[in-house]
């Protein structure tokens, strides 16, 4: 009888949970509808129905009720971790029609959060209304950071795999997760991604801290080339050390280009040095032997006795062998597997995460 009453009060208690949070969705989506309302109406008016855009609203703060699991949710990041709701719900299938109806009403502000996760103010009335409904079951002890039926956080970790494979064996590298019934199947927020993808954990995680960047139209396009002024921001972001004072003097970068606090801050740092001609070409693509180059400048490595052996070794630039095989002992880039690296061949978006998550991001 005693365990009978005791799952009649979990189940009541969960169930008032369920409860307090519909009504404080509904009591929060109405005050956003009042205050809101030009915002609400052209929403509407891209045939997306108000029940849709609440659900959009409750699912985000799910998203963020898992993160907090695994990693605080505060007032100074909440910005940060609401963007990164917004994008990853946006991207599933059923809120693909808002996701086009946002792009189409406010491409501007969702650029904005896309590349620096930073919330432009036409966006700023629907991430009030999540932080509203977030932090108001955080003070009632619902399902906000640490309540009780708050969802665990997103868990599992794919093993250290090769950098840069481009054969399929590696790109179907399978990531594996703890069976654990509590754990949320992990999505890609990437049409064009799938969870399976040799280097999705890396791209998974710098799009998460808006480091490496999707497209508005919610892919990812793993395949595509990098340019040097895409890596220029890769790496600044990657380490933090953006300093907006620093200053260059390329002859094609000016001082308006999108990306010009991003090299001249390499630039101070000597991470970049750019041509002799005194030109950076910001829109070439960057080849991998580059990239290794940069990243090198800034984990300093030496090669050692674990230095792997490329069959193309004669290719690799004199000022880039010591970085390349550098990283190649570390065991962060791996070549081919027909023994080559292709070090003047143009870095995939997806090569680049992979070298970025495991230089800076991976456990060791």
């Amino acid at each position: 009888m005693k365990k009978v009453l005791s799952i009649l009060i979990a189940f009541t208690m969960i169930f008032s949970s369920m409860m307090a949070l519909a009504l404080d969705i509904d009591d929060a989506y109405d005050e956003f509808k009042s205050k809101h309302g030009d915002f609400v109406t052209s929403i509407l008016g891209q045939g997306i129905s108000e029940s849709t855009l609440k659900k959009f609203i409750k699912d985000c703060y799910k998203y963020l009720s898992e993160i907090d699991s695994y990693t605080p949710v505060t007032e100074s990041n909440f910005e940060k971790y609401a963007i990164q709701s917004i994008n990853a719900v946006s991207s599933r299938e059923a809120y693909i029609p808002l996701q086009d109806a946002l792009i189409a009403l406010y491409p501007d502000a969702i650029q904005l959060a896309i590349s620096e996760g930073k919330v432009a103010d036409e966006f700023k009335p629907l991430v009030e209304t999540i932080k509203t409904i977030y932090f108001r079951e955080e003070a009632d002890g619902g399902g906000g950071p640490s309540g009780p039926s708050g969802p665990s956080g997103p868990s599992g970790n794919e093993t250290s795999g090769k950098d840069d494979k481009d054969d399929k064996d590696d790109k179907n590298e399978e990531i594996t997760t703890p069976e654990n019934p509590d754990t949320p199947e992990v999505t890609s927020r990437f049409t064009d991604l799938e969870t399976s993808h040799w280097a999705f954990e890396s791209i998974n995680y710098l799009a998460d801290n808006f480091i490496l960047n999707g497209y508005l139209d919610a892919t990812f396009k793993p395949e595509n080339n990098i340019t040097r002024a895409e890596f220029a921001k890769i790496i600044i972001s990657a380490t933090d050390s953006l300093d907006p004072s620093a200053s260059s003097s390329f002859s094609d970068v000016s001082d308006d280009h999108w990306s010009y606090s991003y090299i001249s801050t390499a630039y101070k740092l000597g991470y970049i040095t750019g041509y002799p001609d005194g030109t950076f070409k910001p829109e070439a693509n960057i080849t991998r032997a580059d990239i290794c180059t940069i990243v090198n400048r800034v984990l300093k490595a030496q090669p050692d006795e674990n230095t792997p052996s490329f069959e193309d070794a004669k290719d690799i630039p004199e000022y880039a062998k010591q970085a390349v095989y550098a990283l190649a002992s570390k065991g962060i880039i791996n070549g081919y597997s027909d023994g080559t690296f292709l070090p003047t061949a143009n870095a995939t978006r997806a090569q680049t995460a992979k070298i970025i998550y495991a230089t800076f991001f991976q456990e060791k």
